[in-house]
């Protein structure tokens, strides 16, 4: 319980987060993927942080731990070129369109980024009140995949 509220706040607080679970040395009798994939289940709301098994007692995984920081650190401060972030939004917005709200369409225009830590991304379209929620958690999904951006935050 603890553990999700200190990785809520990571969220609310617009962090970049490595999950790392540590004493891997004492699990016996599971596989790093299985453990994964509980680790999703219980915080599905960080499914786009990596995750690293290490052991601080032996060792293992120590610099895989450090390396996984360095990449979230880099990717919270990243450039975006406008080019492609448009291109990667366009093939999603081809390939899932928002739900139409009171018969209306949304129209997306472009979009640019306006900040790094957290990476700021601004969408122009034809009415704000037409992204909902659930539409826009999809786009920062594959803004997510589309550039690699594992335990960033994007706004």
């Amino acid at each position: 319980t603890q553990d999700k509220k200190i990785a809520a706040l990571t969220q609310e607080n617009r962090k970049g987060c490595v999950l790392l679970v540590n004493k891997w040395d004492k699990a016996k009798g599971i596989a790093v993927p299985e453990y994964v994939s509980a680790v999703h289940r219980e915080v599905p709301f960080m499914d786009h942080c990596p995750i690293v098994c290490v052991s601080a007692q032996n060792g293992f995984n120590v610099r895989q731990s450090v390396m996984a920081i360095d990449h979230v650190a880099a990717q919270t401060v990243a450039t975006l070129s406008t080019g492609l972030l448009n291109r990667v939004i366009g093939t999603a917005c081809n390939r899932v369109q928002a739900p139409p709200v009171g018969g209306r369409r949304l129209k997306e225009f472009y979009l640019t980024q306006v900040g790094k830590a957290p990476l700021t991304i601004q969408l122009f379209v034809n009415d704000p009140e037409l992204v909902k929620p659930a539409f826009r958690e999809y786009l920062v999904r594959e803004l997510r995949a589309g550039f690699g951006l594992e335990g960033a935050p994007v706004v």
